[in-house]
């Protein structure tokens, strides 16, 4: 499932959910806009695939469909200190013809990028970047999040959630340290956070249910564009708790209140979906190719830490049973690291053979309308919430990447619980 919540700065921001998207008027670069709003444009946009916003404003980079079925990117008015993520970007669509997914910018120069090449990234948290060099040997990476100060959240594909909020996001050190309840959900699907104004993000379920923090102004075309977000299906076996780190005291958190049902988007521009006669690239069904291993020979700079990791190709799955929904560690055999590598070079690795990846789960828009009530006491809210921490939770497969988004307003903040189907909770964070 495709689906992406993008903070810029300005108070902008991009949110999509496969071909419905919507966006910040007025405070997006214009030559964004054009494209995503003109559908005389040349490039008009059928199907966001990417759209991140740097830190800096009037700058943007992103990958799309067209109208015509073209797959494009572009890289607008990034810094010099961005070439690296321009080259990802470029080097995946014209090279090898796959979209970037889910890319991320952060404070310091910082982002990360992945498609189904490999991942880019630079200037990450030394804890996250370490966390990354390690993982990639085990475990993919589905969802990174910068926030500020320094605060990141990282989901794995095996349920894996490393994190360090820094106190600066307790409604989401929350969610994340209540197990049972992102078990019931099927997982942490995707998480955004804002490196402009701590506390705001948009989390994603496998469910297709979702949480967020956001100015009240953007609550209305957010939850409509969320409410086409398609549930995981899957097993949910019991989480497990996996490296908790504790110590300090959790932030107090505000109580919800309950709110009407918000309106439904209005007719404007700002939400396009992708015509019916729109036709893709031919891809598994896990949004995998299912062609031999790929190798990525594009050499960059070798001064920075290594920023690219191989991923192997795998078959196509309608499905994943219960007894293969845990058993995604066997995803990657162990990488052997060339010595000769350095930089942004790629790893050389041993993939598992075909036989040994596991099935990935396919979306499905057939599940049942289900309303969650907000709690009167927000759990999780236990010592330690303040320090890095790593859970295992059911966290699912997912059927094909997701996108990334942006939109804008200055007016009062609420804390929204979306249920597939229909919003329920709001409640106002003090």
């Amino acid at each position: 499932m495709n689906c992406q919540f993008t903070f810029g700065p300005n108070r902008s921001y991009f949110c999509s959910a496969d071909s419905y998207y919507v966006w910040s008027q007025g405070s997006i670069p214009t030559s964004l806009q054009r494209i995503l709003q003109d559908h005389r444009h040349p490039q008009a946009m059928a199907t966001p695939y990417d759209v991140a916003f740097p830190m800096e404003p009037d700058a943007y980079s992103l990958c799309w469909r067209t109208t015509r079925g073209e797959l494009c990117s572009e890289a607008s008015q990034l810094a010099s200190q961005y070439s690296r993520i321009t080259r990802f970007l470029r080097t995946s669509t014209t090279t090898y013809n796959v979209p970037t997914t889910r890319t991320v910018f952060g404070p310091n120069a910082s982002f990360f990028s992945m498609s189904q090449r490999g991942y880019s990234w630079q200037n990450l948290p030394h804890p996250l970047e370490e966390d990354l060099q390690t993982s990639l040997r085990i475990r993919r990476p589905t969802s990174i999040a910068l926030g500020a100060h320094g605060a990141y959240v990282a989901l794995y594909n095996d349920g894996t959630v490393n994190f360090d909020l820094r106190g600066l996001y307790p409604l989401v050190d929350a969610i994340i340290r209540d197990t049972q309840e992102a078990t019931r959900r099927k997982g942490i699907l995707y998480l955004s956070l804002n490196p402009h104004v701590p506390g705001e993000f948009y989390l994603v379920f496998g469910d297709a249910s979702a949480k967020w923090n956001i100015p009240s102004a953007w609550t209305s075309d957010v939850t409509s564009v969320s409410r086409e977000i398609k549930p995981i299906e899957m097993s949910s076996p019991p989480a497990s708790l996996f490296n908790v780190s504790t110590g300090g005291t959790a932030p107090r958190l505000s109580s919800p209140t309950t709110v009407n049902e918000p309106r439904p988007i209005s007719p404007v521009s700002s939400v396009i979906s992708a015509p019916s006669n729109h036709t893709e690239n031919s891809t598994s069904s896990s949004g995998y190719a299912t062609q031999a291993t790929p190798q990525i020979t594009t050499t960059v700079e070798t001064e920075a830490p290594p920023a690219y990791a191989l991923m192997a190709s795998r078959p196509s799955s309608p499905s994943i049973s219960s007894s293969q929904s845990h058993s995604l560690p066997t995803l990657h055999q162990q990488f052997v690291r060339n010595p000769t590598n350095s930089g942004d070079r790629p790893y050389s690795y041993t993939p598992a053979s075909p036989s040994q990846w596991p099935s990935l789960a396919s979306a499905s828009s057939s599940s049942p309308m289900s309303v969650h009530s907000a709690p009167e006491a927000w759990p999780g809210d236990v010592k330690g919430s303040t320090t890095p921490a790593k859970f295992r939770v059911t966290n699912p497969g997912e059927s094909s990447f997701m996108t990334n988004g942006a939109v804008s307003s200055s007016s009062g903040q609420q804390y929204s619980s979306l249920g597939f189907g229909g919003m329920s909770g709001v409640g106002d964070k003090g």
